[in-house]
């Protein structure tokens, strides 16, 4: 089998920052048998990233798998019963995650060396320290407009974010988001997002049929999940997601379109801070990653489905063509034979109406 394209470098500008990306802690309270589990899959996460030419991310999850079962390895769970989590976590996997992460470790290190500009020498040294004044004083007056551009760069320019991108955001606790998740009830019960204090709201998709205005949605609302709707125009952040969101999902008629387009271009009586985004691979993608931070990480995941297959569905009929001929109905036992076509029974009717016709004219 050919070995894939490798793809260019997108996610960071140095090993650093893959490793910080890569930097896991447990949450005091949580099983261990979950994050191996989760170690488990983040490992096949990495393998397919491999697979797919995409070092970078192959390189992350590798890292974050190693993290993970460092902090697990910590504890006294594992401590009391070490083949059995052992088993879970699959040591034959630790040893090659190594291997591979210190191989890919010195590729993407050459790869982003690559894309540092080149050093130009100088002698002059007093010019030197003029540019670093002049540098520090523009960092310094411009401080406030450098934090506001580098939320602007994590949220991203594409209309959507992904799951990594979200947890930085959530983690600056100047800036404030509402999750809106529009899977079903039952399944938003069973697990969702729980991050601190920011406030995830269900909007299931009977709520947000075709065309619906934000009144329209109010009126389907009660409660908690009400007043969450309501702070939409107050925080600087809306994410909307489903199990495997993506941007691809805004389409006409789709539940994330209809929702989106009702905040963001119909809605005359609040004024979003920004457009709302879709997190990339949904609700799935934020489970591989930080699974901590939900309600309950080892929910199974639903079948795949496509709405926009379910859609096209209700449409796909089958019409019968012109020189289709209707099947004949099996006959009844109570009806007589046919006879050239008719029935015994519509023959004597018109052989009555004959006689009749004959003895009006004589």
């Amino acid at each position: 089998m050919p070995s894939a394209k490798m793809k260019t470098l997108y996610l960071a500008k140095s090993l650093e920052d893959l490793n910080k990306m890569a930097e896991h802690k447990l949450v005091k309270g949580w099983q261990i048998k979950h994050y191996c589990q989760s170690a488990s899959k983040v490992f096949k996460a990495a393998e397919e990233s491999q697979r797919s030419g995409d070092q970078e991310k192959s390189y992350l999850y590798y890292m974050k798998y190693l993290n993970i079962v460092t902090q697990v390895n910590k504890t006294s769970e594992y401590k009391a019963d070490k083949k059995f989590f052992d088993n879970l976590i699959g040591r034959t996997h630790l040893m090659k995650a190594i291997s591979k992460a210190e191989e890919l470790s010195t590729i993407l290190g050459e790869r982003y060396a690559e894309l540092q500009p080149p050093s130009t020498g100088g002698n002059d040294d007093e010019e030197q320290q003029t540019d670093k004044q002049e540098t520090d004083e523009d960092n310094q007056s411009n401080e406030s407009n450098q934090e506001c551009d580098s939320k602007q760069r994590v949220v991203g320019m594409e209309g959507e974010l992904t799951a990594q991108m979200l947890y930085r955001i959530m983690e600056d606790e100047d800036t404030s988001v509402l999750l809106m998740d529009i899977r079903p009830p039952e399944q938003y019960q069973a697990s969702h997002l729980k991050y601190k204090q920011v406030n995830c709201v269900n909007l299931p998709a009977p709520i947000i049929t075709p065309g619906i205005a934000v009144s329209g949605i109010e009126k389907r609302l009660s409660g908690d999940v009400l007043d969450m709707w309501k702070c939409r125009g107050h925080v600087d952040v809306i994410v909307l997601l489903d199990w495997d969101s993506a941007l691809s999902d805004l389409m006409v008629g789709s539940t994330l379109k209809t929702l989106k387009d009702a905040i963001y271009k119909f809605d005359s009586t609040v004024i979003v801070k920004s457009e709302p985004l879709i997190l990339k691979g949904g609700y799935d993608a934020w489970l591989l990653h930080y699974p901590q931070f939900t309600t309950n990480p080892s929910i199974p995941r639903p079948p795949k489905y496509h709405e926009v297959a379910s859609l096209t569905s209700l449409l796909d009929f089958d019409y019968p063509t012109l020189e289709e001929e209707p099947k004949p109905k099996p006959m009844e036992d109570n009806k007589k034979p046919l006879i050239n076509g008719k029935s015994a029974r519509s023959d004597d009717k018109t052989a009555e109406i004959g006689r009749a016709s004959c003895r009006e004219r004589v």
